[in-house]
């Protein structure tokens, strides 16, 4: 699995780090998780065409992690050459295709393929579910942030990423990172200014310990853990390699 880092941020603007967005790689597939603003940007950066991406997952709706998902599809509608027609599938925890319903409403046709099909799916929060793209696995697990809120476990070639989305520590959480060879997991602010909802780099480090994740991610950064040492608490619970996002990281697993 090929695995980039398109948003290591947040919603507070930054010019170091954009907001929420993963692309995965695997078994011929290309997936998107999240689309914080400025991930059509990110991927043009990381010379990964937009047509590429096959289907995209999305955690949770704060915009921070779904913005550019209208000028995704506008994108793709107007700007690709040739014309796409390859399938798209959107998924989201429950409530999913609503708040697509909203976008649609917002931006009308602009937004509607009409060269390819758009398949939405709604992803039920009653326990993991699975979803089988060719030989691609991957497994959706309901975590505490705020509802509906998603973490995801993707699996191939007997190698395993997780990722938390924006949530506290839970058993959820636990269970999609377990045996994980990377872990992404959001850090939102050091131990001191943790907020509900988030973690800071102890409780992702415990996650990482408890789950027998073998390296671990941390991402989703607020101003605040770029001037602060978010390493140190972290390696006291997680005994593995830790590593501190950066947008247009690479990493392979």
């Amino acid at each position: 699995m090929d695995i980039i880092v398109l948003g290591s941020g947040t919603g507070t603007p930054s010019v170091r780090r954009s907001p929420s967005s993963l692309t995965v790689k695997a078994g011929g597939l290309r997936v998107l998780i999240d689309s914080g603003s400025g991930t059509l940007r990110r991927l043009a950066e990381a010379n990964i065409p937009v047509q590429s991406i096959h289907h995209i997952f999305y955690t949770h709706f704060h915009p921070d992690h779904t913005a550019d998902l209208g000028p995704i599809l506008f994108a793709l509608k107007y700007t690709v050459i040739p014309e796409r027609t390859d399938p798209m599938g959107l998924w989201g925890p429950a409530g999913f295709n609503a708040f697509f319903d909203f976008l649609h409403k917002a931006w009308g046709h602009w937004i509607i393929p009409s060269t390819f099909d758009l398949a939405l799916e709604d992803l039920p929060l009653n326990g993991p579910q699975q979803v089988k793209l060719g030989d691609v696995l991957i497994e959706s697990h309901p975590v505490q942030h705020k509802d509906p809120s998603l973490g995801y476990r993707i699996e191939h070639g007997g190698k395993v990423l997780a990722v938390s989305g924006d949530s506290e520590y839970c058993k959820g959480l636990v269970e999609a990172a377990q045996g994980a060879d990377l872990f992404v997991c959001e850090c939102s602010r050091p131990d001191d200014m943790k907020t509900p909802g988030h973690m800071g780099p102890t409780e992702a480090g415990r996650t990482a310990r408890e789950a027998g994740a073998k390296r671990l991610l941390l991402t989703h950064f607020y101003p605040e853990c770029d001037a602060a040492d978010v390493l140190t608490p972290c390696r006291k619970e997680f005994p593995g390699e830790v590593i501190l996002a950066e947008d247009l990281m690479h990493l392979k697993i």
